[in-house]
């Protein structure tokens, strides 16, 4: 992936790019268990921050990224991509034009490949 990047620079270390000041936006896309530390961390050192789902494991783990938020001041978004997956936009198409009647029940069911609970690993 470096490679397909170009001058672009990467990072495997989040502490060690957040040093490195002067960023506008970081997107959180580790695994789950590490949303709010990193979250945290980023709107901690200046940056605003987009969330991929979830927004942390547990209730009070969003408390604190709120926290964070309202005492940086920076901006911050959580991130539910799927509104504009083709498979869920064209079901709710479908669902407004009436061609099925009104909707009684929706299940969803689906899997990622990581493990536990909302995708989480052991937290270290």
């Amino acid at each position: 992936m470096r490679e397909d990047l170009g001058s672009m620079k990467t990072y495997t270390d989040v502490k060690d790019m957040l040093s490195k000041g002067e960023l506008d936006l970081v997107d959180v896309c580790t695994p789950p268990e590490s949303h709010d530390d990193v979250a945290i961390e980023a709107l901690n050192s200046g940056a605003n921050v987009m969330v991929e789902k979830p927004m942390a494991r547990m209730y009070l783990e969003c408390l604190d990224v709120v926290e964070a938020v309202e005492d940086s001041g920076k901006l911050y978004q959580h991130n539910e991509n799927w509104i504009y997956d083709p498979r869920w936009y064209n079901a709710r198409k479908f669902i407004e034009s009436g061609a099925i009647g009104e909707v009684q029940l929706i299940f969803m069911a689906g899997a990622h490949g990581l493990s536990g609970p909302c995708g989480s690993g052991t937290r270290s």
